[in-house]
């Protein structure tokens, strides 16, 4: 059990000597699932030393109005000097997505919102049970040559 790990023990369904992302993905795709949607999208970009999750797009099928309200209980991930730290929310499910996304960047791609930067999204289908991460990171280019003439 990873440190923090413990504030998962007594959450239904939870499974504390998982890594806290993976129980957040599972919580996510079955809120998506409970609350009518589809799928849903989340939206990055950084550049120059800042950025994040964005745009949130949740889709529900034709006919299908979303509840007035979406809240869900996530672990959140706080990475300090002795350690990382987890803590149970409740947060929008717009909200829990970002943070997820924001985590998720943390782990994946830390600081890709340095200088030139970068972006992306992440797609959320509960039917796949998939979370896809689609990343572009930007970059400058240089090309040297030396001619003796």
């Amino acid at each position: 059990m990873s440190e923090g790990q413990e504030n998962l023990t007594g959450y239904p369904g939870l499974d504390p000597s998982r890594p806290v992302h993976e129980n957040n993905k599972r919580i996510l795709l079955e809120a998506l699932r409970a609350f009518g949607a589809v799928s849903a999208t989340v939206s990055y970009q950084g550049y120059g030393d800042s950025g994040g999750a964005e745009d949130v797009s949740i889709v529900f099928p034709d006919g299908v109005s979303p509840p007035e309200t979406m809240d869900v209980l996530i672990f959140a991930e706080t990475r300090e000097l002795q350690g990382t730290t987890c803590a149970p929310q409740t947060m929008s499910l717009e909200d829990a997505l970002r943070e997820y996304v924001e985590a998720t960047l943390n782990r994946l791609h830390p600081g890709f919102e340095n200088n030139e930067g970068g972006s992306g999204e992440a797609r959320f289908t509960w039917e796949d049970d998939t979370i896809v991460l689609s990343h572009i990171d930007y970059y400058v280019e240089s090309d040297h040559t030396e001619t003796v003439l």
